[in-house]
């Protein structure tokens, strides 16, 4: 049985259901983070001023971070950006 590379062509993670996804990477940070510091999605929803559909799809890897949500991030837990979106 071979494994498959998580890994794909673009660079991107690949999902069990082999579609690739653009804010995967961001989105296993996110929830790394999440998990960490014990706050719910709900919680960051409220405390960003970011509609709690949005933080759902930003966790589930679906869609980019806002603004906002970045700034919330920055200011108030002093996540770096940088580690976030680029692994630096």
């Amino acid at each position: 049985m071979s494994k498959t590379n998580p890994i794909s062509r673009n660079g991107m993670l690949r999902r069990k259901d082999g579609i690739d996804r653009p804010y995967d990477e961001v989105s296993v940070k996110l929830n790394a983070w999440k998990n960490k510091t014990g706050l719910t999605q709900d919680e960051i929803a409220e405390k960003s001023g970011v509609a709690l559909s949005t933080i759902r799809l930003v966790f589930a890897g679906r869609r980019a971070p806002s603004f906002e949500l970045l700034r919330y991030l920055r200011i108030h837990h002093r996540v770096n950006l940088n580690t976030l979106i680029a692994g630096k």
